[in-house]
């Protein structure tokens, strides 16, 4: 990612990323929703338990160096960074539209397996 005054200067790096994503964190739209599902059904422990494990992670990322964490912290960043992703309209889009030619060509991979099948006949 780099600023948009054209400089170039990038702001996330793989020495910055870690500082990044701990500030970031509380502010990514899953994580914003998350917080408010949370508190608005206040019975829904899947939101509860959610939350509670992002939070920790975030928390643990603070305290270690990424490739100190458990693989259960990784997953919930990355988890809490895809959800975060896939609320992004451009990229539910670019992820639309991936899935839309994956089955197009899966579709046209199962025909084509079928043709060769009969005619091995």
């Amino acid at each position: 990612f780099y600023q948009k005054n054209g400089n170039n200067e990038k702001l996330i790096t793989p020495l910055t990323w870690e500082t990044r994503l701990r500030a970031i964190a509380p502010y990514l739209s899953a994580y914003e929703r998350l917080v408010e599902e949370a508190s608005t059904n206040a019975h829904s422990s899947d939101c509860s338990r959610q939350l509670n494990n992002w939070q920790k992670a975030v928390k643990m990322l603070g305290e270690k160096n990424y490739w100190e964490l458990s693989v259960a912290h990784k997953v919930y960043l990355i988890e809490m960074l895809v959800n975060s992703a896939c609320e992004h309209q451009e990229v539910a889009k670019l992820i639309s539209g991936n899935m839309a030619g994956r089955h197009m060509l899966e579709s046209k991979r199962r025909e084509e397996m079928m043709l060769i099948s009969r005619s091995i006949r």
